[in-house]
């Protein structure tokens, strides 16, 4: 689900503006937006983290806790209202939710 969830998160970021280059790593990718991103962000999910939890799964296999998860639903739950904040009512709905 974590992956799902990350994947997710860069898709709706690229149609924003936010894509990520071939040739940066996530971890650049996610230091590189941090202030675009910070609307997002809450004390306990930071897209920074969530990349480092990202990674972790992908290429370590690593099993994801309860706080890692809970940190993803977090960013999630604030996903959508902090697009709406920043691009406003008529930006957010033509840019969040275009296929």
């Amino acid at each position: 689900a974590v992956v799902n969830y990350y994947r997710f998160f860069l898709k709706r970021l690229g149609r924003l503006g936010l894509k990520r280059s071939a040739n940066t790593t996530l971890q650049e990718y996610a230091a590189n937006h941090q202030v675009q991103l910070q609307p997002f962000e809450g004390e306990n999910c930071r897209f920074a983290d969530l990349t480092g939890i990202y990674e972790s799964v992908l290429y370590g296999r690593h099993h994801v806790t309860d706080q890692e998860y809970a940190a993803y639903e977090a960013f999630y739950d604030r996903f959508y209202p902090g697009l709406k904040k920043e691009l406003g009512p008529v930006r957010y709905w033509l840019k969040a939710f275009r296929y």
